[in-house]
């Protein structure tokens, strides 16, 4: 897993944050617009786009239904929760 540097504001917690990990070995500088990331402090999947306020957006109605049938990226979301709860 490789962390870079990368501004986003999540658009669910308005939360800023500065980087991102990879969790599929991807070895570009940084998130690119079109990628999913999970925000740190609300646990939402969020969409990079450079070209939407604070760098980030909500999946559209496709994204999100990629996403809800992604037993991966429901599995990355309950974890990062339940570390963020202690209980993982």
């Amino acid at each position: 897993m490789k962390t870079r540097a990368s501004t986003n504001v999540c658009p669910y917690c308005a939360t800023e944050q500065d980087s991102a990990s990879c969790l599929s070995g991807d070895s570009s500088p940084g998130p690119k617009s079109g990628d999913m990331l999970l925000c740190a402090a609300c646990s939402r999947w969020i969409v990079r786009d450079t070209a939407a306020p604070g760098n980030a957006r909500r999946p559209n109605a496709a994204e999100q239904r990629r996403l809800d049938s992604d037993p991966f990226a429901a599995l990355v979301s309950e974890q990062w929760r339940k570390i963020k709860e202690g209980r993982s």
